[in-house]
């Protein structure tokens, strides 16, 4: 492993090369070396005074030994202040190379989510045979998720075989390039699902990077940290892109091409960000595949079954690993299913305009953030794996009770004073169907948070780093294939019925019983343990 620095002030670790702290911006210089207290510059161990400036050392001996963290804050630069926010002096924002990463997530997210949300509204919207509707907007999110399916484990395979950083620029612009190119092929329906699947596509290689990248640009304490900031770039993407640029362009143009390129914008301005960051260490080269004395007489992506056999034997030698990762991908499912019914229960249920659907769950934002400030305190007391499984069965709950909203505004209007609330004002719009909906869209974004930090914080921590790529490319792709099957039954249920609620409770049911099932069986499924990629059997 690569030398590693740790400031001699705040004590956190930096790479070998660095000049400053990038947490304080403290002067580094090596364990054989003294920094001067004036002018930073490296000096012999014994000198007494900097052969630069010479400015005498004794003036700060006490920079000789590092300091503790906790005594390190009245060191630290003062909070800097986003907007009306303090950023603490200890936030990982404070870093330049993780705040790249942050803001290209919402970048990247707010355009993908704009160009997704955007055109499922626009089809809403716009189609004039009701029965239509349902089969239409799977087919939109269908065409986000097919491609994954397919190209997401060839993605991590690529990925754990190439520079990070270098697959997020190159990938960021294809898609930017993919939203320039589309708008002179014309907006018709085929060719929007064209575009969506080609972005999709394109996105498998971004995704895998997204996630391995996390490890090198942070320290291994501070992965549950990074893990809901990652999370929560994602959720501030999907907010800018769904509640206000997909709904605000779909009122503002009658026709997709803006929408499409704003999208092309903000993927152009994530490779920038990209550009910027730089890893904590530098990259090991991958382990070499079976017959490396042949390697040169090989194919670049030849033993990509090996590779991606390798990643799976691992992740099914680890049963809590499996675990997690099934919760996670039927908890994505989930909210898939949301997503592509909600544009439709709002008009059919709400009586909400399609396009402005997405403000009923601006409540499930304060849960997502509520889940990505908690989640990683109470990983720190709390098996992961259970916290994986209250988010999942908490989301299961809700999806539950929105398909039985006529029933709990019911409830809600007979619950005591309180009830009061949900018989007259805002709340109490189509017999309190509103309100309860906008109660439910709370612990919907709590949970979905909570199970997305935790169990990728698991997998970061028990996944191997060469094999990140793969296994998280695979979690993806199994996403993916689980929500594509569903999704086209439950929008077909939605067009032969005609309502949404009674979809929501089967869609539930569905995903709680795959979940029993998938648990049950890990044992079975999981009872050959493989070495992981040092030769080491996976953890307990």
């Amino acid at each position: 492993m690569a030398q590693i620095l740790t400031c001699p002030v705040c004590a956190e670790p930096n790479r070998a090369t660095a000049r400053f702290c990038n947490q304080c911006g403290e002067p580094l210089v090596s364990a054989t070396e003294r920094a001067c207290p004036q002018c930073g510059e490296p000096n012999p161990p014994a000198s007494r005074f900097c052969s630069t400036c010479g400015a005498s050392f004794a003036a700060r001996t006490a920079i000789s030994a590092p300091r503790p963290r906790a005594t390190a804050m009245a060191a630290s630069p003062p909070p800097r202040r986003l907007l009306w926010w303090y950023i603490p002096a200890d936030s990982l924002l404070h870093a330049p190379s993780f705040r790249a990463m942050i803001t290209m997530r919402v970048a990247t997210e707010t355009a993908i989510n704009t160009l997704s949300y955007g055109m499922l509204i626009q089809i809403v919207k716009t189609t004039e045979d009701p029965r239509l509707i349902g089969i239409l907007s799977a087919l939109v999110t269908i065409s986000t998720v097919a491609p994954a399916a397919m190209f997401g484990p060839l993605g991590g395979v690529v990925v754990d075989r190439m520079p990070k950083r270098f697959m997020l620029i190159t990938t960021n612009v294809a898609r930017a390039l993919l939203c320039f190119g589309f708008i002179f092929l014309g907006t018709g329906l085929a060719t929007v699902y064209a575009l969506l699947v080609a972005i999709t596509a394109v996105t498998q290689f971004a995704t895998p990077a997204e996630a391995a990248i996390v490890p090198r640009v942070v320290t291994s304490d501070r992965l549950a940290a990074a893990n809901s900031f990652s999370n929560l770039a994602e959720s501030a993407g999907a907010l800018l892109g769904t509640a206000i640029l997909a709904p605000l362009m779909v009122r503002l143009f009658d026709t997709p091409e803006p929408l499409i390129i704003a999208s092309g914008l903000l993927l152009t301005y994530a490779a920038l960000r990209a550009v910027a960051i730089n890893l904590l260490m530098p990259e090991s080269r991958p382990p070499q595949l079976p017959r490396a004395e042949d390697a040169a007489r090989r194919p670049w992506m030849a033993g990509t079954r090996e590779s991606l056999r390798e990643a799976w034997q691992w992740l099914a030698g680890d049963r809590a690993a499996f675990i997690c990762m099934l919760l996670l991908v039927l908890a994505s499912t989930a909210n898939l299913v949301i997503v592509t019914l909600f544009p439709k229960f709002a008009k059919d249920v709400l009586g909400v305009q399609p396009e402005l659907a997405v403000y009923v769950f601006f409540p499930a934002v304060a849960g997502v953030l509520l889940g990505l400030a908690l989640t990683p305190k109470l990983a720190e007391h709390v098996e992961k794996r259970l916290l994986v499984t209250v988010g999942f069965l908490l989301m299961v709950g809700v999806l539950l009770l929105f398909g039985g909203v006529n029933q709990l505004a019911a409830l809600l209007r007979g619950f005591g004073p309180a009830g009061a609330l949900f018989e007259r004002g805002p709340l109490a719009y189509r017999d309190g169907r509103m309100g309860a909906a906008l109660l439910l869209a709370l612990p919907l974004g709590f949970g979905l948070s909570m199970v997305q930090v935790a169990a990728q914080t698991l997998l970061h921590e028990r996944v191997p780093l060469a094999m990140q790529g793969r296994v998280f490319a695979l979690q993806g792709a199994v996403k993916n294939a689980v929500a594509t099957l569903p999704l086209l039954v439950m929008g077909g249920l939605a067009s032969l019925l005609g309502d949404t609620r009674p979809v929501l409770i089967i869609a539930a049911l569905l995903i709680l019983s795959l979940a029993l099932y998938g648990s049950a069986r890990s044992a079975d499924w999981t009872a050959s343990r493989a070495p992981a990629a040092d030769g080491t059997a996976p953890p307990e």
